[in-house]
């Protein structure tokens, strides 16, 4: 290595020279001893002028030097380079000991070089490492990895990739990724891995198919990633087996697909919301996040995704967000009818938590009763309206039975006094007459109900039939002290009807008249032509009609008022028979009260009669709606 140094160790300027080189230099004679040394030998290696003389293998830090002996010795014989390495504190060398030629070219000893190459032997060592842990990463990971060359060879892979595919890397390494042997479905491969070696992009993804022994067709997703190599291109692919998540996502999607059919297409509303608490966790309001297309049809809501309950309905009542709040805070569902104020309906409602406690989170699936609630109240209603008929029926047979009993009683006693029994038959025959009306009120409505009432039609004069209802009524009016009026047009009004059932209409107005004004009032009838209508009115200034009560007052044991006490008498079925006569007869009746004490108003409207019927006398079967 240094040549020329024979040519100076004899001159004044050697150690000048050695001392001027940074790497450790150690001279030996043909004896191997060593004779000199440079400034770099004795700072990095210890060595000192008692080493002169000695052996390199006496030599403390040289003595790490393997054979050092011996390869100082071969280096003079051979006259060739003898190499090895040691290991000194913390630091390695590489040693070269060199045959030193003299002037005259004979070789007078050996020189060794120790170079310090601590920081390349551990920079290789790391490579090293760093090979064998990215290998082993690369052996552990489940996916596939396989480097192709730039003609789509494989060149390496990773032991998932020889797993997934069943080879060896024998067999693998070197042949096309696209041989028939590994059976990939159609030619959309090539195309891809093509078009990846030779993009500008660095990645590229993509599925294939493959048919697997004992495993059938199976769906991979290919990552092809560029490598660069000086002029050529490589392709690293990573290979995985996506079957079983395609699978699961195509189910998935088929099941939100028929979650959301049956979301969107069930008649029950149904939303999801969020309950909002305060600062002492008390629910205060919800969120709306999601809500199906019946939800609008169920509350009629419009866009309430998104919004505030408080803010659609300030009003809304406390105990619905109580009711939420107690499912969000427990997780324990709830089934429950409530009526929604602000809303105006009914709801039946089933309310259960989603998610965790957390998210606040209630799924609400809801119906509005109201139209069976409202029916069930109407059934309840009407049952209590039967039974309070029931009893007015007993208290109207009664009154008419005990002045009976009474005068027969008399009878028994005074069987020769004339006045006396004069004065019983006329009472009898007034208390039969009063019953015989309340059975054929009963029996007229229980013919309607059955559709066997029968019309005897006529060409009839309205107005003969207000006279006659008068003069029927008109002992009730004087009784109590009332005011009867009649107004009638200056011609006659026909109209094609029975005149038994349209005289007891008008009575029975009449008659409801004179029970519900008080003593001293006033009844007004009158009969007038409107257009092709004639327009019975029968108006009194009596108790009146509560507004409540005006869309009910013709239905079946409705009374103004009810109570036993203050009933004028009648079975509450006066104003049904009416309005179902007045319809069997074509035309339609309407009540008017400006409200309680104040009286009301009665107006039938009945169609008039435009020329004469074929067969006037004949009597014809007219059946009252259903």
């Amino acid at each position: 290595m240094l040549e020329g140094v024979n040519e100076l160790q004899m001159g004044n300027d050697v150690s000048g020279i050695l001392d001027a080189l940074t790497i450790p230099i150690v001279l030996v004679d043909r004896d191997t001893v060593v004779t000199r040394f440079n400034h770099a030998a004795r700072t990095a290696l210890g060595l000192s002028g008692t080493d002169i003389g000695l052996r390199p293998s006496q030599v403390k830090a040289l003595a790490s030097i393997k054979d050092i002996d011996q390869l100082s010795v071969r280096a003079i014989a051979d006259g060739a380079d003898q190499r090895s390495e040691f290991h000194y504190g913390e630091r390695w060398f590489a040693v070269n000991v060199a045959p030193c030629k003299a002037s005259n070219h004979q070789i007078s000893g050996a020189v060794i070089t120790c170079t310090n190459v601590t920081a390349f032997r551990a920079s290789v060592e790391q490579a090293l490492y760093e090979r064998e842990y990215t290998k082993a990463i690369l052996n552990t990971v489940s996916i596939g990895l396989v480097v192709l060359d730039s003609d789509l060879r494989v060149q390496t892979a990773n032991r998932a990739f020889y797993e997934l595919f069943d080879v060896s890397r024998e067999t693998a390494t070197g042949t096309s990724f696209l041989d028939p042997g590994h059976d990939w479905k159609g030619l959309s491969l090539r195309v891809a891995l093509e078009a990846a070696v030779t993009s500008n992009t660095a990645f590229e993804t993509f599925e294939i198919q493959r048919d697997l022994p004992n495993l059938g067709c199976r769906v991979f997703q290919v990552d092809a990633r560029k490598l660069s190599r000086e002029e050529s291109h490589s392709l690293l692919l990573a290979v995985q087996d996506i079957t079983d998540r395609k699978r699961a996502e195509e189910a998935l999607r088929v099941s939100e697909e028929r979650h959301r059919l049956l979301f969107t297409s069930m008649d029950e509303g149904f939303c999801t919301i969020e309950v909002i608490f305060d600062g002492q966790h008390c629910p205060v309001d919800y969120r709306i996040l999601e809500v199906n297309n019946a939800f609008e049809e169920q509350t009629g809501i419009k866009d309430a995704k998104g919004k505030l309950m408080r803010e659609l309905f300030p009003l809304h009542e406390q105990r619905w967000f109580d009711i939420y709040g107690q499912i969000a805070l427990t997780g324990e569902p709830a089934r429950f009818e409530e009526f929604a104020a602000q809303l105006g309906r009914w709801y039946d409602v089933y309310a259960f938590r989603v998610g965790s406690a957390e998210s606040r989170q209630v799924a609400v699936l809801f119906s509005d009763v109201t139209p069976r609630v409202r029916d069930q109240e109407a059934l309840r209603d009407a049952d209590r309206r039967k039974d309070e008929f029931l009893a007015t029926l007993a208290h109207e047979l009664r009154n008419p039975l005990a002045p009976v009993r009474n005068w027969l009683e008399i009878m028994k006693r005074s069987p020769d006094n004339p006045a006396l029994l004069e004065r019983a038959r006329t009472t009898i025959d007034r208390q039969m007459l009063q019953m015989e009306r309340l059975v054929d009120d009963l029996l007229d409505i229980s013919r309607i109900h059955k559709d066997k009432l029968e019309l005897r039609r006529a060409r009839i004069d309205l107005t003969s039939i207000l006279h006659q209802a008068v003069e029927t009524c008109r002992h009730l009016a004087e009784r109590a002290n009332h005011t009867l009026t009649l107004t009638l047009p200056p011609a006659p009004i026909y109209v094609d009807g029975d005149g038994v059932r349209l005289a007891q209409l008008v009575c029975n107005l009449l008659n409801n008249a004179c029970k519900y004004t008080e003593q001293g009032g006033h009844i007004g009838l009158s009969l007038h032509q409107e257009g092709d209508d004639a327009i019975i009115c029968v108006k009194d200034s009596g108790v009146g009609i509560p507004s409540e009560m005006l869309g009910r007052i013709f239905e079946m044991f409705t009374q103004v008022d009810s109570t036993l006490e203050k009933s004028q008498g009648g079975l509450g079925i006066g104003l049904t028979l009416v309005k179902r006569l007045v319809e069997m007869h074509g035309g339609n009746i309407e009540a008017f009260s400006e409200g309680t004490g104040l009286g009301s108003e009665f107006r039938v409207r009945l169609p008039l009669l435009v020329s004469e019927p074929s067969i006037s006398v004949l009597p014809s079967r007219t059946s009252a709606p259903a």
